[in-house]
């Protein structure tokens, strides 16, 4: 009983994080602490894994990962050979058109979080610098290769009521 008791203390009381069920922030919840622009939220990293990543994917991940750590292009045997990537520095929908995709367009210095398998079957990289989420990167497969990267900051336009 005193054990029981003890146990309900330490657990935290109630998450107030209500998770977003689907589309590109699936799993994530809205960072209610952060400075808010005007008319978007911030979002938290997912707290959990994804749906699992298929073994086949592993490598190219793998691979694509350490050359954004390395600084180097994504080796062309990761990618289609039409593959794009998509940067937009701020949330907008006049974000530049897709590009050919060679290397990860962000900034340096930035932490890849776990990747997380999106149950459209796209994978999301969540972007750090240090404690901070910042940017999301959704990634995008043909034939276990990267078809595509479209990069945006972590954050979501509130919906009106």
């Amino acid at each position: 009983m005193i054990l029981a008791l003890l146990l309900a203390a330490a657990a935290p009381a109630g998450d107030p994080c209500r998770e977003l069920p689907a589309g590109p922030a699936e799993g994530m919840c809205i960072d209610e602490d952060a400075p808010k622009t005007p008319g978007m939220a911030r979002l938290l990293p997912a707290s959990h894994e994804g749906a699992p990543i298929p073994a086949e994917l592993t490598p190219t991940i793998a691979v694509a990962l350490a050359a954004y750590d390395a600084g180097v292009p994504i080796p062309a045997g990761a990618r289609t050979a039409d593959a794009t990537d998509r940067f937009c520095a701020r949330f907008a929908t006049d974000c530049p058109g897709p590009v050919r995709l060679a290397g990860w367009q962000l900034p340096a210095g930035l932490a890849a979080n776990a990747p997380y398998m999106l149950r459209d079957g796209r994978l999301r990289i969540e972007w750090m610098r240090g404690n901070a989420l910042v940017y999301l990167s959704l990634i995008s497969f043909r034939d276990g290769r990267i078809g595509s990267i479209s990069t945006a900051p972590a954050e979501i336009p509130l919906m009106r009521r």
